[in-house]
């Protein structure tokens, strides 16, 4: 065999030698947007050297305490919210001028991603993802454009006019 044909064939053979864990992560990470928590990495048998790793060699790129988004460093349309929810927890839902995004009211959800829970207190804090509390979030406050928990149009209104300078409500509405 000629050494440039079996150079081509061992690169070739080297692609093909995804592990088996990888696929699997690939298929799930297809279905959030492209994200993956540390928990989720660590079920399919990656340790922390084995997530490092992935780090080093751009297979995966933090974007949030625990959450990674897996091949391309760009994130994709709405992964940067799906990161944000998987990193806050299953109670989060996102909220103000990232729900005013998410609905089309706002062109951009600015740098920060908002989320808001129902708990006493605040979760610890991570740069990012700004966290708002209630007391109490109604069914019918909760809305799930494109498969993401979101405040509804109206209670992110409300929560906008909180935290939004008087112009930018005025396009929101």
């Amino acid at each position: 065999m000629r050494p440039e044909r079996a150079s081509r064939l061992a690169g070739a053979l080297e692609i093909d030698k995804v592990h088996p864990d990888d696929r699997a992560l690939a298929q799930l990470a297809a279905a959030q947007r492209g994200v993956l928590t540390r928990a989720q990495l660590e079920a399919a048998g990656l340790g922390r050297r084995g997530i490092a790793h992935r780090v080093a060699k751009g297979r995966l790129h933090p974007l949030f305490r625990h959450v990674f988004l897996a091949g391309h460093p760009v994130p994709p349309s709405l992964a940067r919210e799906t990161a944000a929810l998987l990193s806050t927890g299953p109670h989060a839902v996102l909220s103000h001028r990232t729900a005013a995004n998410v609905h089309g009211l706002l062109p951009r959800p600015g740098p920060e991603m908002h989320l808001l829970l129902v708990a006493r207190r605040l979760p610890r804090p991570q740069p990012g993802i700004d966290v708002h509390t209630t007391k109490t979030l109604e069914a019918t406050d909760i809305h799930r454009p494109h498969g993401l928990p979101t405040t509804s149009p109206t209670r992110t209104l409300l929560d906008l006019a909180t935290a939004a300078l008087p112009d930018e409500l005025a396009r929101a509405v």
